[in-house]
């Protein structure tokens, strides 16, 4: 189909941002339901804490964010994400071998801090500097890779366990790591301009004018206007900034906490690890789908559509029946991709390419600090409370606050985005 035809390099960035999105969303948060478990009994430490250190690395990761968003700026994602992937590597195998608890919240702050690097704020670079008017569809493409966690990833560590060793799950991943940075080093390109392609694989554009528009626009990131200040002066970066943080919650919360709900409601865990991956098969196409509503009828509306097919799903978990929490399950699964999608889309959509390091640093910060609640809402509130009742409830009302910031941003873009004629593309 015309609308994803990307060209062959284009592709190429997005089966790698796949990749990243799948280790990204992984070795963080899904990984936990083992992890927590295995260690609890192991060596006997409270799952709460555990879950408490979530909200503890998310939030150390944001002075992390911030230096992050400068080097983005500065030298491009690529380096960014490389280094990322290094750090993940490391991580990964030391985490798998701590022996304390202070050790654990170490590694894993780690891994969480170094997901912010290559799955975050270098990623999301990367997807605006190729695809700065197309990234809807893209990202729907790219998150598909949040989806197949739920389907590969408690599977393989589980096999990984009893196979081999509980360090071996981790080991696995490591490789993954060193496999993405090596492929980063050597193939992947910060701009499509510098492997000689076209940004959106437009080719209406001739080279000559392709490079001129390049180079203002690259001399214009540098001066940008929108300085930190400036961005949290506007009300549009509070509101993308919470609502986003707000989508993703609701999936960290839920992934990290998968297998401990449905326990709740009398699904065991061999079934609970079966239908984490049944699901995988409706988040996969779902976030494709959610993808091409964002192109469709655009992000801000697209976003607001997801809110209130939050709230439905949550409503129905409330419902004290097994069946309905399969129904809930899926729904929540269904979730996964477009929750990590939109936030991306809505930021580029209005700042534009050459503004977008600056804009994303500053709302990724406020989605980190906004989805650093999820492990505490779902995984601690529910300890507290001997339930997911509260948790549920409490996930309704945030939802119901994130529609509402979204219904309040412009509709028409801030940033330079004339550039590439985003005005066609503007979140409606």
């Amino acid at each position: 189909m015309k609308k994803f035809n990307y060209g062959a390099k284009g592709w190429g960035i997005v089966i790698f941002c796949f990749f990243l999105f799948w280790v990204g969303s992984g070795c963080p948060v899904t990984s936990l339901n083992v992890i927590m478990s295995e260690y609890n009994a192991m060596y006997g430490w409270d799952i709460a804490v555990l879950n408490g250190f979530g909200t503890m690395a998310n939030i150390l990761s944001i002075i992390a964010a911030a230096v992050f968003g400068w080097w983005c700026k500065k030298r491009g994602p690529k380096s960014l994400i490389l280094a990322g992937c290094i750090m993940g590597a490391v991580s990964m195998f030391m985490w798998g071998r701590v022996t304390s608890i202070g050790t654990y919240a170490l590694w894993y702050t780690i891994c969480v801090i170094a997901s912010s690097a290559y799955c975050q704020i270098g990623l999301a670079s990367l997807i605006a500097n190729w695809f700065p008017t197309r990234k809807g569809s893209v990202m729907g493409f790219v998150t598909v890779g949040a989806c197949m966690v739920g389907l590969t990833y408690i599977k393989s560590q589980t096999f990984m366990i009893e196979h081999f060793s509980f360090a071996a799950s981790f080991d696995l991943y490591a490789i993954a790591f060193v496999i993405l940075a090596v492929v980063c080093a050597f193939l992947v390109k910060s701009d499509p301009e510098q492997c000689g392609t076209y940004p959106d694989n437009d080719r209406t554009l001739t080279k000559e004018k392709l490079e001129a528009m390049h180079a203002e626009g690259m001399k214009y990131r540098q001066t940008s206007p929108w300085t930190v200040g400036k961005l949290l002066r506007t009300k549009e970066t509070w509101f993308i900034g919470i609502g986003g943080g707000v989508l993703v919650m609701f999936t960290v919360g839920i992934m990290s906490n998968f297998i401990p709900m449905c326990a709740s409601a009398g699904i065991e865990m061999n079934q609970a690890i079966f239908l984490m991956g049944v699901t995988s098969f409706i988040a996969m196409p779902a976030s494709v789908i959610w993808g091409i509503i964002d192109e469709k009828i655009g992000t801000r509306m697209t976003t607001i559509a997801m809110f209130i097919y939050f709230i439905v799903s949550v409503c129905i978990a409330l419902v004290p029946n097994i069946i309905t929490m399969y129904i809930a399950l899926v729904m929540f699964a269904s979730i996964i991709g477009g929750a990590n999608n939109l936030a991306i889309s809505m930021t580029a959509s209005v700042w534009g390419r050459y503004d977008f390091d600056s804009a994303w640093t500053v709302v990724f910060i406020l989605n980190t600090i906004v989805r650093s609640f999820g492990f505490m809402l779902v995984g601690s509130l529910a300890s507290v409370t001997g339930s997911f009742k509260a948790t549920f409830i409490g996930l309704i009302i945030c939802s119901a606050v994130g529609a509402v910031l979204f219904a309040l941003c412009s509709n028409k873009p801030l940033g330079r985005t004339e550039l590439y004629d985003q005005s066609k593309h503007i979140a409606e």
